[in-house]
């Protein structure tokens, strides 16, 4: 009886409560409601009741599911910088760097390739769902935001389409991109900005970011 989100955010009480541990499975896997869920919610609540995990993982992937993928050849980098550990808000238990991983998990693309940056970007397999933003969280340690580094160290590999998550802070200067599709997602954008010019700017971590995304290719815009 309850709605998406409200389950999704009392399922250690039930837990706790001794609820039918089946019936909450199905609950969660039946997504009734989830169009409004938020992707980072998933992980939240797996954090919060990790008995939960693997229904919890199933219906976040079946969020991707439900998307076409995206064409050609993806890039994705997403900033795990010290800076992305700050919490979405002053009430949130979640960061900013579990919103961008998670998104990142959750991007349907026909061929993807993800990566991680901060002092340094290494590949990070591209995974979805639960194990794809573990992966990226604990790709390496969270120290300084090299992303004009990170995004040059990508212009010698072909690419159609190149996505950075991030709060958009930068230690360095940030280079145009070589993709003619490039979009700077900024999942902290009261803070700052620096993805403009050739880039795309986008604000926010929902996966309608994604969409956009779609629509603004279809368009030719």
């Amino acid at each position: 009886k309850l709605g998406y989100l409200a389950l999704l955010r009392n399922l250690r009480n039930m837990d706790q409560a001794g609820c039918d541990p089946a019936l909450v499975e199905a609950a969660i896997c039946a997504r009734k409601g989830a169009g409004r869920v938020l992707p980072f919610r998933y992980v939240a609540a797996a954090r919060a009741a990790p008995r939960f995990e693997k229904a919890l993982d199933i219906a976040l992937i079946a969020s991707i599911d439900e998307s076409a993928p995206l064409p050609g050849e993806t890039f994705v980098l997403v900033d795990v910088s010290g800076s992305m550990a700050e919490k979405l808000s002053a009430k949130s238990d979640m960061t900013r760097m579990d919103a961008a991983a998670t998104l990142a998990s959750v991007i349907n693309c026909a061929r993807m390739r993800t990566f991680s940056f901060s002092n340094a970007i290494g590949e990070v397999p591209a995974r979805r769902g639960m194990a794809g933003v573990d992966a990226i969280i604990r790709s390496q340690p969270h120290g300084r935001t090299n992303l004009g580094a990170a995004v040059n160290a990508l212009i010698g590999f072909p690419h159609d389409r190149l996505i950075v998550i991030t709060d958009e802070q930068s230690h360095d200067r940030l280079p145009d991109p070589i993709a003619k599709n490039a979009y700077m997602i900024n999942v902290a954008a009261h803070k700052n900005g620096v993805g403009y010019g050739r880039w795309t700017h986008i604000d926010g971590f929902s996966e309608n970011v994604i969409r956009f995304i779609r629509e603004v290719e279809a368009e030719g815009v």
